[in-house]
């Protein structure tokens, strides 16, 4: 019996609402396999019901980028290290020497200073002339850092089969609450404002800061106002969610006799139901408690040796986990063109600017909006589906290390994930829009090893509690999350 509650206690407690980023949209949310071994032991005579309860804290803000190396987790959020040409498709165009205040040929992007006697072309008439152009490579550098609290409530009914003795049918459901922060420190650095053009005349001078505070208190003024206002974006640098996240719904049998020296052999299948929220496109990097939208199809086997010594006992857990398509809101790079330039840049459609370079001349071109994810130009219909997970779970369990009751484990867990699929439905529009797939999917593939342990003791019969945590410890492309949790098993 004390291995029996034990393993019930330390998957849940493990596993159980481990909802990761967004994108990520890596869940393992089953529940159902908490049941290692059975809790319906004849030790306590016929219990039709149980009740696990898991409180979590958990925190991140370090990841492994694509290469499986250590980064900071905004590399994770983002995909790469950016400037504000980047998430810009007009300051690209004007450092390219796409844009000017003349309907004509460009001119080399800087000044060149003028002769004795000869005349200066007009200030604007260069691209280094424009604080668009100066502050191009100013890099956007975001610190980012997430943390949660939450408590799951787990509900199981025993369903009497006595055609079939040797085995025991469980249906249950899981309903998490979650309070999820999202924290973005944001610096802006590089480039330059402070370029002095003299023209005509010696006395008169113009610089490129004159007509960038014309408009703007400061460059983190232009960020929100110049960049970001024009996409409808806003940036939080603190945002907190909180309600139901992804309810979950799950029945599994239990073996009561396998062979092989197994103590216990679970088969089971869970569905998980999108109740967590979708993300709001309108904020970057907006919090969302689930998996964004999908329902999901786990498919589980797992089982427990009987270990010749309190020492040594032997657990394994395997996990197939497939998603629905689903239907979802977002940003992502989209393609965007002119065909005929030069052309005034108002009249050119989806080329956003700030207001003072509405009447300036651009250029023919074609590349995407942003090279970004959460800062393209506008929202999108697309329709997804999360990529395939599998995991395997191997661990021990050690009877009685300290006192009677007491029972310690120790898990390892490995989780691969095949790519997600994005495609524009098109239903905002004629033509879908093209979207750019290396950073829609690119960085959706993902794998990851974790180490957990759980130390519980048994005070009563009807009555279990147990503490642990843990630790995302190597991987790609996934967050470093680091989790402690709290979990009281309650049968009758």
């Amino acid at each position: 019996m004390k291995k029996i509650v034990f393993m019930m206690l330390c998957s849940i407690s493990i596993l159980h609402a481990c909802n990761a980023y967004n994108s990520q949209k890596y869940s393992l949310t089953d529940q159902y396999n908490a049941q290692a071994k059975s809790v319906w032991d004849e030790e306590n005579g016929q219990s039709l019901w149980a009740f696990p309860i898991t409180l979590h804290a958990s925190f991140a803000n370090r990841s492994f980028d694509h290469h499986s190396q250590s980064a900071p987790l905004s590399t994770f959020i983002f995909q790469k290290n950016f400037t504000l040409s980047d998430i810009s498709l007009f300051i690209a165009l004007c450092k390219e020497n796409k844009v000017r205040d003349y309907n004509g040929p460009p001119l080399p992007p800087d000044r060149i200073p003028a002769q004795a006697g000869s005349m200066n072309p007009p200030f604007g008439s260069f691209a280094n002339d424009e604080y668009t152009t100066l502050l191009a490579p100013t890099k956007v550098i975001i610190d980012a850092e997430q943390r949660e609290i939450g408590a799951s409530f787990t509900f199981l009914r025993q369903i009497v089969c006595d055609c079939f003795p040797s085995l025991k049918p469980v249906i249950g459901l899981t309903v998490p609450v979650i309070s999820r922060l999202h924290i973005m420190d944001l610096k802006l650095t590089g480039g330059s404002l402070f370029r002095d053009v003299f023209i005509q005349n010696p006395t008169n001078r113009e610089d490129s800061a004159k007509p960038f505070f014309r408009n703007f208190t400061d460059v983190y003024d232009f960020f929100d106002r110049g960049i970001l206002g024009p996409k409808g974006l806003t940036f939080d640098a603190r945002q907190r969610r909180t309600g139901f996240g992804d309810i979950t719904l799950f029945g599994f049998v239990e073996i009561v006799d396998p062979v092989c020296n197994l103590a216990n052999l679970q088969m089971g299948v869970n569905l998980v139901c999108p109740s967590g929220g979708r993300q709001d496109p309108t904020i970057v990097w907006s919090p969302v408690l689930g998996n964004g939208g999908g329902y999901e199809l786990d498919l589980s086997v797992q089982g427990a040796f009987d270990g010749c010594t309190q020492w040594f006992n032997l657990i394994f857990r395997a996990i197939a986990q497939i998603g629905l398509p689903f239907k979802n809101q977002t940003r992502l790079p989209q393609l965007q063109q002119l065909a005929n330039g030069p052309e005034i840049v108002n009249i050119v459609p989806a080329l956003l600017a700030p207001p003072p370079f509405g009447t300036y001349y651009v250029d023919s071109y074609v590349q995407y909006d942003t090279t970004v994810p959460y800062f393209s130009d506008s929202e999108i219909s697309v329709k997804t589906r999360i990529g395939p997970r599998f995991s395997f779970m191997i661990g021990n369990l050690i009877e009685q290390p300290a006192c009677i009751n007491c029972r310690l484990g120790i898990f390892y867990e490995y989780m691969y994930k095949l790519k997600d699929t994005v495609n524009p439905s098109g239903e905002c529009c004629d033509t879908k829009p093209h979207i750019n797939p290396r950073v829609a999917t690119g960085r959706s593939q993902q794998h990851e090893h974790r180490i957990s342990w759980n130390l519980a003791h048994e005070f009563t019969k009807q009555l279990e509690l147990s503490f642990g945590s843990y630790h995302v410890v190597a991987g790609k492309n996934v967050a470093r999350e680091q989790r402690i949790f709290l979990s009281g098993l309650f049968h009758f």
